[in-house]
């Protein structure tokens, strides 16, 4: 799995150019320089010092000029070594909405930078230190450093794809990212295994009883061929350079000819092991994956897999007016998983869209689901290690395409791409 490299986006003492005060309670505001608190509050010999604040709350805010992908900060804390500070540090972009990107107190052990990351990245232009309390000196601050952390995020929300549909959520810094763009080279082929044309060799047949076919127009085709229940995958697994956890995916799925298996359709897993899913029975707990599902049978459902094969849907709604999957029609699909709540608990969002893609398509979202624990999938002796409600925070990287009971099925577009997830 690849690592995060943070960068400095701005070092703030020192200068006074990218400091903005705000006076009065806890409020961001792009006013002039004033004070937080009832005097001038000059930077003296590169250190921020506010002993009496307004309202009982000093605080510091850096303007970093422009919208930028932050992380985190580091704080350099006058006589750190000797005393705590209780402290929050807020976000905005606009200097009118704020959230708070985290609450927490300092070692009390440094005089020097201790780092303090958010549990994702935001997009944010000002960022405000709060300090709330001093273990020596009620509401007192001093802050000898202040540095702003950022990731090599990209602030692609909303922005167009490489097939034009647009993106729900900023790209994560990592990059990690594929498409189906070598569908689209003039080679008709069955995947067999790695597909050779696919040039990171992410992408892997897998399945029973049916063809992988990309027809090379762009067009991949799931074909069952029987004489068992047709059950084909196709797989992005390479969980060494290509490790998806917060991500978001989106593919184009037409139902062409089918035996109408309730639970086939258009089925997306993610965080699932690279051979959780084989033959091999002692791996089976390495299945662990999270279902969004758009069914044959007209519901939509989030399913739960820890031990193959046993699952628990939950969700499940009709989103078609009651009838059943309609055939012969492109129906968009975003399946995005992410991390919530410090990385404890994990939340799915579907969506369709119903216009192929039109202006980047009209996205609208069909189901949402948390899970927070006592999603209790089943699992057949010997039961697996982790505990029966088990949440897979991180999983084994890898997507799995999938649909039950197929004669034919058809996806375009298909891509994948690591986010950065939102604070709630």
């Amino acid at each position: 799995m690849k690592v995060k490299k943070q960068r400095i986006i701005t070092t703030v003492l020192g200068s006074l150019a990218p400091l903005v005060f705000a006076s009065g309670m806890n409020t961001l505001s792009a006013a002039p320089i004033v004070s937080s608190t009832s005097r001038p509050l000059p930077i003296v010999q590169e250190r921020w010092s506010c002993p009496d604040p307004i309202g009982g709350t000093c605080f510091l805010i850096a303007d970093l000029g422009r919208v930028d992908s932050v992380t985190g900060i580091q704080v350099a804390w006058y006589q750190g070594n000797s005393r705590r500070y209780a402290f929050s540090v807020a976000v905005s972009i606009d200097a009118a909405k704020v959230r708070t990107a985290y609450t927490g107190k300092s070692s009390g052990t440094t005089t020097g930078l201790e780092t303090y990351m958010f549990p994702a990245a935001l997009s944010a232009r000002y960022v405000e230190l709060s300090v709330s309390q001093n273990s020596i000196r009620p509401f007192a601050a001093s802050v000898t450093d202040l540095v702003v952390l950022g990731c090599q995020c990209v602030l692609d929300a909303g922005a167009p794809d490489v097939f034009g549909v647009t993106k729900l959520y900023a790209s994560a810094g990592s990059r990690i990212a594929w498409d189906s763009r070598h569908w689209q080279n003039g080679h008709p082929r069955d995947i067999l295994d790695r597909d050779p044309d696919d040039p990171t060799q992410v992408s892997q047949q897998r399945g029973d009883s049916a063809r992988v076919h990309v027809d090379g127009n762009g067009i991949l085709q799931f074909l069952g061929t029987g004489p068992n229940l047709p059950q084909p995958r196709l797989y992005l697994n390479d969980p060494a350079d290509y490790f998806f956890n917060n991500v978001e995916i989106t593919l184009y799925y037409q139902r062409v000819a089918d035996d109408n298996t309730p639970w086939g359709g258009a089925v997306l897993g993610a965080r699932s092991g690279p051979d959780g899913h084989s033959v091999d029975n002692t791996l089976w707990c390495d299945a662990h994956t999270y279902y969004g599902r758009i069914r044959h049978d007209g519901t939509k459902d989030f399913d739960k897999e820890l031990k193959h094969p046993g699952s628990l849907a939950r969700g499940a709604t009709n989103i078609w007016n009651g009838g059943s999957l309609p055939f012969n029609i492109w129906i968009g699909m975003k399946y995005i998983i992410y991390n919530i709540d410090n990385n404890s608990h994990v939340k799915m969002e579907l969506y369709r869209d119903l216009t192929e893609g039109k202006d980047g398509g009209t996205w609208e979202k069909v189901g949402e689901i948390v899970d927070a624990g006592n999603w209790v999938p089943p699992q057949a002796s010997p039961v697996c290690s982790y505990p029966p409600d088990f949440i897979p925070v991180t999983g084994g990287g890898v997507i799995i395409l999938r649909d039950t009971g197929t004669t034919e099925t058809r996806y375009k577009w298909f891509s994948a791409r690591e986010i950065a997830p939102p604070l709630p």
